[in-house]
């Protein structure tokens, strides 16, 4: 996968390595066989058990 950065990102150096770092360690769990399924993760984050409301939309965005 490529990932293109814009201009204006607006992070510093510190948190741009931490960035990186944190992608760079969910690909080494991937990598593992550590991951689940996207349909499992949207199914919990949906669950009303879990404090989904059943939809993705963000109270940001809604």
């Amino acid at each position: 996968m490529t990932l293109t950065l814009r201009d204006g990102d607006q992070l510093d150096h510190e948190e741009r390595a931490r960035l990186h770092a944190a992608i760079e360690e969910a690909q080494d769990q991937l990598d593992r066989g550590e991951g689940i399924p996207a349909e499992q993760f949207l199914a919990e984050l949906r669950s009303p058990r879990r404090g989904g409301s059943g939809s993705l939309a963000s109270p940001l965005h809604a």
